[in-house]
């Protein structure tokens, strides 16, 4: 949220509503990070919409990279753990896999980067996202590796292509 105060006068911003969470979640959360901007960010609770629409997505992973790749909408994927840096620390020792975006895991190299543990920070997010913003060759390459991933996974039998795709990529 704080990195989208520096968007906030040319861009909408939107938030995505999880459906099992009330909106007072929401807005409690963007009131006490952005007291003074918290009415311009907009709520919305139609996720494909909000991200078909939008100009870049900051997306926390699982499922969501891989659906907002196949939408079209350039991205960066955050994750905020506990302890980052000790997290960040061990994460050559903990995971053999080089990617944790479904997107980037399937595509087996790093098509959106990765903004995990340590590495989630304001000035990071903030850095990425003007690149999806201002770097037209930058897009063009990320929306090209998501073609190539839309024609991976097929039109019939996604999900487990999906599957084979990630268990072949060990």
């Amino acid at each position: 949220l704080r990195a989208s105060e520096s968007f906030i006068d040319e861009y909408e911003i939107i938030v995505t509503q999880a459906p099992t969470l009330e909106d007072s979640f929401y807005t409690k959360i963007i009131s006490q990070t952005l007291a003074y901007n918290a009415n311009k960010i907009h709520l919305s609770h139609n996720t494909y919409n909000a991200v078909i629409s939008s100009c870049a997505a900051a997306v926390n992973s699982g499922t969501a990279t891989l659906e907002t790749a196949l939408l079209g909408t350039p991205q960066v994927a955050v994750y905020h753990v506990e302890f980052p840096h000790i997290m960040g620390a061990l994460r050559n020792i903990l995971f053999s896999i080089p990617h944790f975006t479904l997107l980037n895991i399937v595509a087996k190299k790093q098509v959106i980067k990765e903004l995990l543990a340590y590495e989630f920070t304001e000035d990071n997010v903030k850095t990425e996202l003007t690149r999806l913003l201002n770097d037209k060759s930058y897009c063009d390459n990320m929306l090209a590796d998501y073609k190539n991933i839309r024609q991976q996974l097929g039109t019939k039998s996604a999900s487990c292509n999906a599957a084979r795709l990630i268990k072949n990529s060990r």
